[in-house]
């Protein structure tokens, strides 16, 4: 059912009927609801989890060897003129 066909049900069905049928949709829409709720808390569950990691690995230092350069001097002089180019 459409939301507009709500209004004319008790014309088409008995008021006992119609009060099922709008409980019934109620309840589709509690289990609906529900649903997306879950949804949202693992969402927002994996997302904690990947910033935390982020925040761990930013933390982490990295090794001159690993950026390629032989000392800090030379790392720092070719980062700057990186920046200024």
């Amino acid at each position: 059912m459409e939301r507009t066909d709500y209004p004319a049900l008790l014309q088409k069905v008995q008021p006992g009927q119609a009060v099922d049928i709008l409980n019934d949709r109620v309840a589709q829409v509690k289990r609906l609801n529900t649903s997306i709720a879950d949804w949202l808390a693992e969402r927002c569950r994996l997302e904690e989890q990947y910033a935390a990691g982020l925040r761990r690995l930013a933390r982490k230092p990295i090794d001159d060897m690993d950026l390629g350069y032989a000392n800090r001097n030379t790392r720092h002089d070719r980062v700057d003129g990186l920046m200024m180019e």
